[in-house]
C-alpha cells in the first residue's frame, strides 16, 4: 500500500466520524506517485540544485531541515537564496536559558539543572525539560531573521539516532546534559561525538555502561556503538556474526570500555581504575585482527577509548551508515541500490574526505552537499514521508504564529506541555524514546513513517488544527489560557499580493501549507469552502473587499474570518496534509 491509498483510508474513517465543513465526505480520490513501484528520486543525484528557487521550494528546505516556519520567514529564506539558507541553516551556537520548575501554579521560576538530584521531583523535571525542549523546537528562530537554524531538528535527530530514555536514566539533569551535548555538537564532528557521548553520564547509565567492570564485563553499550551508532551489522555470516563485526568484537570493545561510570554529584562520569581490563584486546578480521593494547590508569582507558573510536571509523561502512540514518530522516526511507550509488556513496565519500578546511566526519560539508542537490528538491521527493507528531504539531505552531507565554512563565509550561503531550499521544515522546533503536518509523520495513498514522492518532492531529484555527483556540490548563493562531486575515494578506483573488489566494495557501501539488478537484474543493458552495469567485472577492474598505468594522471582518477558516479548515482535513 503506497503512503496516499494508506492516509485516504484513515482520512476516510475520521470523515465518516466527523463529516466536513458541510457534513459532506471529502471528495477527493487520492492517487499514488508510484512510490511503491519505483525509486523516488532515481533520476537525480547530489549535483548543485539548479532550478527554481520560489516560494515552495524555499517552504520545503525549511520544512524539512527545520519544523518549518511562518511565511514571512520562507520568504526571507527565498529572498537570501539557496546557499546562504543553507549556511544560515547550519549555524551552531545558540545559547539558552535552562529549563525551570515550578512545583504550583504562578511559583517563582527555579532553574534545577545544577541542583542535587532529588527522586521526588525528579519525574516532574523531567517534563519540564521535555517542555522546555518543545518550546525551543517551536520559538527558535522566530523572532529575528538572523536566529532562524536547524539547530533542533538536528538534536531531534541526534536524540533519535543516540536514544536515551528518561524513565530508564532517572535523573533529568543528566538528560538535560545529555541534551545540551547533541545540540552543542549538532553540526560538529560525528566521530568526536560518538568519543562523547560514550562517558555521557545519562548513556553510561542508559546501557548499563556503569556496570561495566573487569570483574563482570556488561556488553550492552559495546553492541550498541557498532550495531547502532556507528557501523551497522551488516548482513549475517553466521549465526551472531555479521559482516561489519562479530560477538568476540562486542565482547573485546565491552573490555575496552571497562571501569567508566556516571557520576551523580558531578553530573557527569568517572574512572574506577581497579573495574578497568587493562589486558590487551583483539578484534576480528572484519577490523583487520586489530590488537588495542592495554594501558592502566585514567588517561591509559580514555586512550584505548580512542583507538576503538579510530579502529571503528577507520572502517567505510561507518561513513555510509550514518549517511543512510542521515536521508532516512531528511529525504526518503527508501534506500535501494540506486540510492546507495547516486547519493549514499557520494555523500560517504564527502564525509570522509571532506574539503578544507573540514575535517573527516565533520558534518557540514555533508549537509551542505545533500540539502543543496538536485536530488534533495527532485519533486518527487516531496511529500515522500509522513509527518512526524513533531513535524506536525510543531509545524503547525511555527506556520500559523500560534502565540505562546513567556518561557520563563508557568504558562508558558503548561501550553508546551500540551503540545508535548499531544506528540506522546500521537507516538513520540521527546527524551523518551521507546527503545535504543528509537522511534520505529525511522527504521521499521516497510511501513517506516506510515506507522506514525492511526485512526486514533490522525484524529487527534485532524481535531488540534480544527481547534487552533477557530476564535477561541486551544484550551489550555489550569489558566483557562487560550492558544490561538495568528488572525486569519493576517495570513492571508502575507500570502498574495490580491487577497481578493480567491484563485490566487487557493494557490497561495497550497504553496504554503501543502508539500505536494493537488489535484485539479482538490483545488476546487479548496477554493470552493472559501467562495461557498454554488458561489461564483466573485463573493469571495466582495467579502474581502467589505473588509479591506472597512477593516475595523467587526460584522465584515468576521465574515471574511470565517470563510478563510472554513478554507483551512477543509484543507486540514485532506490527507496531503499529513505529508511532510
Amino acid at each position: 500500500m503506497n503512503r496516499r491509498e494508506f492516509l485516504v483510508g484513515t482520512q476516510a474513517s475520521f470523515n465518516a466520524q466527523e463529516g466536513d465543513n458541510h457534513g459532506q465526505p471529502s471528495r477527493r480520490q487520492a492517487t499514488s506517485k508510484g512510490d511503491g513501484d519505483r525509486t523516488l528520486g532515481a533520476t537525480t543525484t547530489l549535483a548543485p540544485y539548479t532550478g527554481p528557487w520560489e516560494i515552495q521550494q524555499a517552504a520545503h528546505l525549511l520544512r524539512r531541515l527545520s519544523f518549518g516556519a511562518p511565511l514571512r520567514l520562507v520568504k526571507f529564506t527565498h529572498s537570501i537564496g539557496l546557499g546562504a539558507a543553507i549556511d544560515h541553516l547550519l549555524q551552531p551556537g545558540l545559547h539558552h536559558a535552562p529549563p525551570g520548575s515550578y512545583t504550583i501554579p504562578g511559583q517563582h521560576f527555579t532553574p534545577w539543572v545544577d541542583l542535587d538530584y532529588d527522586s521526588s521531583v525528579d519525574g516532574q523535571r523531567v517534563q519540564f525539560l521535555q517542555s522546555w525542549w518543545v518550546n525551543l523546537m517551536i520559538n527558535t528562530g522566530l523572532f529575528t531573521n538572523d536566529d532562524f537554524r536547524s539547530e533542533e531538528k538536528m538534536a531531534l535527530f541526534w536524540h533519535n539516532h543516540f536514544a536515551t530514555g528518561a524513565e530508564v536514566v532517572k535523573d533529568a539533569r543528566m538528560m538535560y546534559r545529555q541534551n545540551v551535548l547533541l545540540r552543542s555538537n549538532a553540526f560538529g564532528n560525528f566521530k568526536h561525538m560518538v568519543q562523547e557521548i560514550t562517558l555521557d553520564p545519562a548513556m553510561l547509565r542508559y546501557l548499563n555502561g556503569n556496570t561495566n567492570f573487569k570483574s563482570a564485563p556488561n556488553e550492552n553499550y559495546a553492541r550498541e556503538l557498532q550495531e547502532l551508532f556507528t557501523i551497522g551489522k551488516g548482513p549475517e555470516i553466521e549465526s551472531g556474526n555479521y559482516t561489519n563485526y562479530t560477538e568476540d568484537d562486542v565482547k573485546a570493545a565491552a573490555r575496552v570500555l571497562t571501569g567508566w561510570v556516571d557520576d551523580a554529584d558531578t553530573i557527569g562520569h568517572s574512572f574506577i581504575e581497579a573495574e578497568h581490563d587493562a589486558g590487551d584486546k583483539e578484534f576480528s578480521s572484519a577490523y583487520g585482527n586489530r590488537l588495542i593494547r592495554g594501558r592502566t590508569g585514567e588517561d591509559g582507558a580514555r586512550e584505548e577509548l580512542n583507538e576503538l573510536i579510530d579502529m571503528i571509523f577507520d572502517q567505510e561502512e561507518t561513513a555510509r551508515y550514518i549517511c543512510r540514518k542521515l536521508y532516512r530522516f531528511f529525504v526518503n526511507h527508501d534506500l535501494n541500490d540506486t540510492i546507495e550509488a547516486n547519493i549514499i556513496g557520494p555523500m560517504a565519500d564527502i564525509l570522509r574526505n571532506p574539503p578544507a578546511p573540514y575535517e573527516a566526519f565533520d558534518m557540514i560539508p555533508v549537509m551542505r552537499a545533500l540539502f543543496g542537490s538536485e536530488h534533495f528538491f527532485d519533486p518527487e521527493l516531496a511529500g515522500c514521508s509522513i509527518k512526524s507528531p513533531a513535524e506536525y504539531f510543531i509545524g503547525m505552531c511555527r506556520n500559523l504564529e500560534v502565540n505562546l507565554p513567556s518561557i520563563s512563565s508557568s504558562g508558558n509550561f503548561y501550553a508546551t506541555d500540551f503540545i508535548r503531550t499531544l506528540m506522546r499521544l500521537t507516538g513520540m515522546d521527546v527524551c523518551n524514546p521507546p527503545t535504543v533503536f528509537g522511534w520505529p518509523a525511522y527504521y521499521q520495513n516497510p511501513l517506516f513513517t506510515k506507522m506514525w498514522l492511526s485512526e486514533g492518532t490522525l484524529t487527534r492531529r485532524i481535531q488540534f488544527a480544527l481547534e487552533i484555527i477557530r476564535p477561541e483556540g486551544v484550551k489550555v490548563e489550569p489558566f483557562n489560557e487560550r492558544m490561538t493562531m495568528m488572525s486569519t486575515l493576517t495570513l492571508a494578506e502575507s500570502l498574495t499580493e490580491d487577497p481578493g483573488n480567491p484563485e490566487l489566494m487557493t494557490q497561495a495557501v497550497i504553496d504554503f501549507l501543502f508539500s505536494v501539488p493537488l489535484s485539479n478537484q482538490q483545488f476546487a474543493d479548496l477554493k470552493e469552502h472559501l467562495v461557498g458552495a454554488g458561489n461564483g469567485d466573485y463573493v469571495w472577492t466582495e467579502v474581502w473587499d467589505n473588509y479591506s474598505q472597512d477593516p475595523l468594522n467587526q460584522e465584515t471582518r468576521r465574515i471574511a474570518e470565517e470563510k478563510l477558516r472554513k478554507m483551512l479548515d477543509f484543507g486540514f482535513r485532506l490527507p496531503e496534509f499529513q505529508l511532510g
